[in-house]
């Protein structure tokens, strides 16, 4: 993954099971544990393998990776 500014304005989106459960604009994040703190916090108690797409607006970039979910 390409480096993340505090500056930099990212769109990231949780899918869960093929269904959008999140979508979140942020800025002030330099990590991806932050971006993927922010889209847990939006559904809580969600398991099983989710997809996570990250798209810094700033810099050009997108990213897509499988996470699994669990308690």
């Amino acid at each position: 993954m390409a480096k993340i500014s505090l500056n930099d304005v990212i769109f990231a989106t949780l899918t869960l099971r093929g269904a959008i459960k999140a979508t979140v604009r942020l800025s002030g994040i330099d990590t991806f544990p932050q971006i993927l703190a922010k889209l847990l916090a939006c559904v809580p108690g969600s398991r099983g393998m989710a997809t996570v797409e990250v798209r810094n607006s700033s810099q050009g970039w997108n990213y897509r990776s499988q996470v699994f979910l669990s308690a």
